[in-house]
């Protein structure tokens, strides 16, 4: 078995905030959205906006970011091995059973599902299968999408 030959900088490189702006202003633009639903649903509503529809909305849009995420690894999987192409489907037909659940459970699914491909992402991330800056991106964007989607749980799931 070859040895896989990491890119310069290894591990130190994933946790680095070296991504390029485009990637990490789109990652950090798609947490907005999620944390307006969330602060809604925590104050009830806000005009006919109520919690119910929030955290509907929530789920909603977890389901399409989770999906969305999942496309780098499909994309990379098209140009390796199509057990990788397999794989990337997993995240998005877990966001679609998601939405089956009620708001409480979907929720809970969701950040499950995002915190697994956060994790994977992260693991990914050398330089071959994804990029190292990537991993370091998913590792500071990841938390705070599966903290704000358990806040949607508590506040109205």
């Amino acid at each position: 078995m070859a040895e896989r030959r990491r890119r310069p900088g290894g591990w130190r490189q994933v946790f680095r905030g070296d991504a390029p702006p485009a990637p990490a202003v789109a990652l950090y633009a798609l947490l907005l959205p999620i944390a307006v639903l969330v602060a809604i649903a925590v104050a009830g509503g806000l005009g006919g906006f109520d919690a119910g529809r929030a955290v509907d909305a929530l789920r909603w849009l977890g389901a399409v970011i989770l999906a969305f995420l999942a496309g780098a690894r499909f994309g990379r999987g098209l140009a390796g091995s199509s057990r990788r192409v397999v794989l990337a489907a997993i995240p998005p037909l877990a966001g679609w059973a998601a939405l089956l659940l009620p708001a409480g459970p979907g929720l809970l699914v969701l950040g499950l599902a995002h915190a697994a491909q956060g994790v994977w992402d992260v693991w990914s991330a050398d330089g071959i299968r994804l990029p190292a800056w990537y991993g370091g991106l998913r590792a500071r964007t990841t938390p705070i999408a599966v903290v704000l989607l358990v806040a949607g749980f508590f506040a109205g799931g």
